[in-house]
């Protein structure tokens, strides 16, 4: 993970200066009033409480039934196959094959923090659609109904 990023920071170096005085203007905008602080606040908040979530071993019952074990079995016999023994076997080609590449890489926390990016990704870019289609009231309302859907918090975040 770390060479893939430092491979993408070396494939972008030429943008880097833009995205950063991009992020401090952002910043200082959301930092001029006590809204923009307080959702701030509320959301490194609630992206810490996740990023400590997902440092923990696994213990979501969906990852320590199908998660784990049944694309543990298809990287030891190094196919998809159809799995008798759990049904959620059977549909292995879902987002949670990532399991099977940090797997492969020997760690089973990689996808736990793959799919932490993956879903404050996009939160913040419902955040920039709604606010740059709609309004900035509209993109808070998108970001934390998002995070805080039961969909998303069962189906993706929970299992961080």
């Amino acid at each position: 993970v770390g060479v893939a990023i430092l491979l993408i920071l070396v494939i972008t170096s030429r943008e880097l200066p833009g995205l950063y005085s991009l992020l401090i203007n952002s910043l200082k905008k959301t930092f001029e009033t006590t809204n923009g602080k307080l959702l701030f606040a509320l959301f490194t908040g609630f992206t810490l409480l996740l990023l400590v979530r997902t440092g923990t071993p696994p213990y979501v019952f969906d990852e320590n039934i199908y998660h784990l074990p049944v694309t543990a079995e298809f990287v030891s016999q190094g196919r998809v196959f159809p799995n008798f023994n759990n049904s959620m076997g059977n549909q292995p080609f879902l987002l949670h094959m990532i399991y099977a590449v940090c797997l492969l890489a020997g760690s089973d926390i990689a996808a736990k923090f793959f799919r932490l990016f993956l879903s404050l990704a996009t939160a913040l870019s419902l955040y920039a659609f709604s606010h740059r289609f709609l309004s900035p009231r509209v993109g808070n309302f998108a970001v934390f109904g998002f995070l805080g859907a039961t969909s998303a918090i069962s189906c993706g975040l929970a299992r961080l």
